[in-house]
């Protein structure tokens, strides 16, 4: 799921795209942006 914040990509593009869950991706991209930002999960 790399393709979201890079390309601005919509949650509810890439979850149909794709085929999983929306609350699933957007918790991908929140430990992302943790693991980025150095905060411990």
């Amino acid at each position: 799921m790399e393709t979201c914040p890079e390309s601005n990509a919509s949650v509810a593009g890439l979850t149909f795209e794709h085929g999983v869950n929306a609350n699933l991706v957007r918790k991908w991209i929140k430990l992302r942006q943790q693991r980025l930002a150095g905060t411990p999960m």
